[in-house]
Parts: C-alpha cells; sequence; structure tokens
C-alpha cells in the first residue's frame, strides 16, 4: 500500500489529487508544515524534511517533487 505524507495547503495536494483521481488504496499521513521543524521524527524518515513524500509498501519513499535549488 502506499503511504503519502502531506501538509496542508502544500505542493502535496498534487500528488493527494491523484491518488483519489486513480483510486487506488493509499494511507495519508498529514504533518505540520514545515514538517523539518516541527515534527523532528520525520527526519528519520525523510532526512531532507520535505513533503511530499510518498512510500510504496516495504520501499522507502521518494520525494514527488524535487525542491528546486
Amino acid at each position: 500500500m502506499l503511504t503519502l505524507y502531506h501538509c496542508s495547503s502544500a505542493r502535496s495536494f498534487r500528488p493527494l489529487w491523484a491518488l483519489e483521481e486513480i483510486g487506488i488504496p493509499y494511507d495519508l499521513k498529514m504533518l505540520p508544515f514545515p514538517p523539518r521543524f516541527l515534527k523532528r521524527e520525520y527526519l528519520e524518515l525523510n532526512p531532507l524534511g520535505t513533503i511530499p513524500f510518498l512510500v510504496d509498501g516495504d520501499t522507502p519513499g521518494f520525494n514527488v517533487v524535487r525542491p528546486i535549488p
């Protein structure tokens, strides 16, 4: 099952919308914004602390949208 780490009113709304449109099951984890400062334990899962972050089963995730340097 897919797990999407999401913050309200953030760019992670796009993959959330896509998952809804596709209709596949997923688990949604809501985080405060910005998670790298307000949810420090999230850095253990995603060292960049960015969202969106998608995990597919046992495969640790990847950034769905890469930040622009």
